[in-house]
């Protein structure tokens, strides 16, 4: 994930920890007779120069979203020419689009969702020479013109802006179309097709992942001990998070939520918050990429900064 960045008049995306994503973030696509251009993982002043050369050879195209995010700026850009040019955005199935690049998809005329996928959104914030970070009213006023530019009105723009910048407020179809936001989901299932793929994780690793999962996860100074139930049903995957202190910082606070897990196409299986059952005021609920190695699960948390890879045993199945 991202958070946004204000400083001497630049708004920009600075990455909380490093995600691998492909070196080729906008792709073109042709399928039953209709273009697609794939918008896939950080957003740069480069993707959207990437994105205008491709529509110049594919100008009706359909815009496939996802990705944690990038650099506004760009982000923004791109969804004023979407907008001016009445394309359709899609997130695919089990899709997940983040931070600037929910501000792309809310651009699009139409805009389509897949009913697995979410859209995530946070705060604009400050950055102090010392890294401490404080949200900014001046960033949060650039997201919240664009906005109203495409006709949303104060609670929309209010939940799109006010999860912490390391946290992230996740809509999937349900929230959005309470908040009043429209969408199709007609083109999702035709846009998945064109999307990158690579085979599924073998069914015996997904049962391996089943379980009770126990161990540590340090972020800077603090380390918590953690333990995480992971099931999964069919196609859906859960798992419970809880986490306190330990023996090296003692006087953490204790927390637990659930959280919603997606196969990602290279194996591994990216987990995302879902609902908080307690946490301490202030704190975030952890998202992470996870997989099996060596019989641990191993995991890159995405939303917190300077955390440590995460590696947990299996206490039982």
């Amino acid at each position: 994930m991202r958070f946004w960045q204000f400083r001497s008049g630049f708004l920009a995306l600075c990455l909380l920890a490093p995600l691998d994503v492909s070196a080729e973030r906008v792709q073109e696509a042709r399928q039953g007779g209709q273009d697609f251009i794939l918008i896939l993982g950080e957003i740069t002043r480069e993707t959207q120069t990437s994105f205008m050369e491709a529509l110049s050879r594919a100008p009706r195209a359909r815009i496939v979203l996802e990705g944690p995010g990038g650099q506004v700026i760009p982000a923004l850009d791109i969804g004023r020419t979407i907008r001016e040019r009445r394309l359709t955005t899609l997130i695919p199935e089990r899709g997940t689009c983040a931070s600037s690049c929910g501000l792309i998809w809310l651009a699009g005329q139409p805009r389509d969702l897949a009913p697995s996928a979410a859209v995530g959104f946070h705060a604009a914030a400050t950055v102090s020479p010392s890294g401490r970070l404080s949200v900014s009213a001046p960033a949060n006023a650039i997201i919240g013109g664009y906005l109203r530019e495409l006709g949303f009105g104060d609670e929309p723009i209010y939940e799109m802006t006010r999860a912490p910048p390391r946290g992230m407020n996740w809509f999937g179809p349900a929230r959005l179309a309470a908040l009043g936001v429209t969408f199709g989901t007609r083109s999702a299932p035709p846009a998945q097709a064109v999307l990158p793929t690579s085979p599924p994780a073998p069914a015996s690793q997904m049962a391996s992942l089943d379980g009770l999962w126990e161990g540590e996860f340090r972020c800077g100074r603090e380390t918590r001990e953690a333990r995480m139930m992971v099931w999964a049903d069919g196609a859906r995957i859960g798992a419970s998070f809880e986490f306190g202190p330990s023996a090296a910082s003692p006087n953490l606070a204790h927390g637990a939520f659930q959280m919603r897990g997606n196969r990602l196409p290279d194996g591994k299986v990216r987990f995302l918050p879902e609902s908080v059952s307690v946490i301490a005021p202030g704190d975030t609920p952890i998202a992470l990429i996870a997989w099996l190695e060596g019989g641990l699960l191993q995991g890159e948390v995405l939303n917190r900064q300077n955390c440590a890879p995460v590696s947990l045993r299996k206490a039982r199945s």
